[in-house]
């Protein structure tokens, strides 16, 4: 099964788990999304950046990223909506959703917000 993978802007309003282990080396930090859903940012002991850049910011945040659509047993399970994996690209955003100084490519001033 091919999973869907679009860049998107996604405002994260608090946290459901963090630091979760799933298997020895995985991590996980699962947010809420506003307007529902779950993101789940994925990574490893040794590839924690798009974890920690969440983290460290606070809630609620506004993200730019590379989500993918989660496995069907993921949305069964766990519920997520939406997944970041270790090395997909993610920049916070502003409260307003504009790059707020950091590299502000293309894909940040194409992204469309979720519905």
């Amino acid at each position: 099964m091919k999973h869907d993978r679009a860049t998107t802007v996604l405002r994260l309003i608090g946290r459901d788990e963090e630091w979760s282990r799933d298997r020895p080396g995985n991590r996980r930090l699962v947010c809420f999304v506003e307007g529902g859903g779950k993101l789940a940012v994925m990574g490893t002991e040794d590839e924690r950046a798009n974890m920690k850049a969440v983290a460290e910011a606070g809630f609620p945040c506004a993200i730019a990223c590379l989500r993918t659509e989660p496995k069907e047993w993921q949305k069964r399970v766990r519920g997520y909506t939406d997944v970041v994996h270790a090395r997909d690209p993610l920049r916070l955003l502003a409260p307003d959703g504009a790059p707020d100084g950091l590299d502000a490519s293309g894909d940040v001033e194409k992204t469309e917000p979720r519905p």
